[in-house]
C-alpha cells in the first residue's frame, strides 16, 4: 500500500508553482496513473496480481488517499491532498525511527 502511495506521490500531484495568476496550471507531473502502470513500473508490485491489486486501490480509494477517473478504457489514479499527508506522515516517522535506532549505535 505505502509503495503504491510513494509512486503516486511522485508522479500525480497536482503541484502548482508559485504565481500570483490563480490560472497557474499544475505541472507535467499532474497526471492520472492506470493500474497497468503502476503495476509494471513499480518493482515491487511485478508479481501482484491483478485482484489483489484492485483491492489495495479500491482500499486506498474508500479512505479518500486516493481518487480515480474512470474511462472505457481504463480507470486512472491520482493521490489526493489527503493521501500526501498521510505519505509524508509515514515518511516522517519512519525517518525518526531510523535517526533514533542509528543514533543508539
Amino acid at each position: 500500500m505505502f509503495v503504491i502511495l510513494e509512486y503516486l506521490y511522485s508522479n500525480s500531484r497536482s503541484d502548482y508553482t508559485f504565481s500570483a495568476d490563480p490560472n497557474t496550471k499544475p505541472n507535467s507531473r499532474a497526471v492520472s496513473i492506470s493500474k497497468y502502470h503502476i503495476m509494471t513500473k513499480i518493482p515491487e508490485l511485478k508479481q501482484q496480481r491483478q485482484d489483489r491489486l484492485s483491492i489495495i486501490l479500491n482500499t486506498l480509494e474508500k479512505n479518500e488517499l486516493i481518487d480515480s477517473t474512470v474511462t472505457p478504457n481504463a480507470t486512472f489514479y491520482r493521490i489526493t491532498d489527503k493521501g500526501a499527508d498521510i505519505y509524508l506522515k509515514w515518511v516522517s516517522e519512519f525517518l525518526k525511527f531510523f535517526r533514533e535506532t542509528r543514533s543508539d549505535d
